[in-house]
C-alpha cells in the first residue's frame, strides 16, 4: 500500500507514527528518502508536529534530495549565488524552488564569485557547452580568441576550489576540429563496466 493509504487508515496511523518517532535520525531520513515524490514527502511530514520538526531541520534529508534532483554542481552554484550556508534551510529552499519552478533570477555576479582565482582567458568563450558531472563542469568548444589549440578545446572547472583543470588528450584520442553550435553531455558509467585501478568514479564527459 502507498504511504497515503497507511496514514489514512485509523488502525495503523498511530502505530506508524510511534514507530517513526522512535527511529534515530539517520534511519528516519532513510525512510523519508524512500518517498521521493514531493506529495508523499509532504504527507509524511504532516503525520505530527514532532516528525515535521525533525524532518524539516534535517540537513542530510534536504541535501540528498537537492543533489539527487539537480546534481552537486548546481547545488554548489546556488549556494554561491545565494551566499548560503550548507544547512538544512538552504537545501530545503532549493529543493522546493526546483520542484515548484516559479521565480527565477539571473545571477550576474556568479561567474566572478566562482572564478575569482582562475585565469579568465582560459574560459572566456562563446558558442560553447557547459556540462556538469559531480563537482566538475566541462566547458567544451566555442570561440576562444585566446586559445591556440587547433582542435576542439576543453577546460574543466572544479567547483570545490574553484580551480581550472586543462585535461591532456591521450596519444590515441581523436582531435576534432574547433567548432561552434555543437552538443555535449555527461555519460554515467554503467554498473557492469569495470574501472581500471586508480580511475576516478565520476562519470565521463563527452
Amino acid at each position: 500500500s502507498s504511504l497515503t493509504d497507511i496514514l489514512v487508515s485509523p488502525s495503523s496511523s498511530s502505530t506508524f507514527r510511534m514507530q517513526l518517532l522512535d527511529l534515530p535520525d539517520e534511519m528516519l531520513v532513510a525512510v523519508a528518502l524512500h518517498f521521493k515524490e514531493p506529495r508523499e514527502l509532504r504527507t509524511l511530514m504532516s503525520v505530527c508536529r514532532s516528525l515535521h520538526a525533525r524532518l524539516k531541520t534535517s540537513r542530510s534529508l534536504w541535501r540528498t534530495l537537492a543533489v539527487d534532483l539537480l546534481g552537486s554542481a548546481l547545488v554548489t552554484l546556488h549556494a554561491t549565488a545565494w551566499r548560503a550556508r550548507d544547512a538544512a534551510r538552504f537545501h530545503r529552499r532549493l529543493y522546493h524552488a526546483a520542484i515548484d519552478f516559479g521565480v527565477l533570477a539571473y545571477a550576474n555576479t556568479l561567474r566572478t564569485a566562482c572564478m575569482h582565482n582562475v585565469a579568465d582567458q582560459a574560459v572566456s568563450t562563446t558558442g560553447h557547452t557547459a556540462t556538469h558531472a559531480g563537482h566538475l563542469v566541462a566547458v567544451v568548444g566555442g570561440w576562444r580568441p585566446a586559445c591556440a589549440h587547433p582542435h576542439l578545446q576543453l577546460a574543466v572547472v572544479d567547483l570545490r576550489g574553484p580551480r581550472l583543470v586543462e585535461p591532456v588528450l591521450s596519444s590515441t584520442s581523436l582531435r576534432p576540429p574547433r567548432r561552434l553550435r555543437h552538443a555535449a553531455c555527461a555519460v554515467r558509467r554503467p554498473t557492469w563496466a569495470a574501472l581500471p585501478p586508480g580511475a576516478p568514479s565520476l562519470p565521463c564527459v563527452l
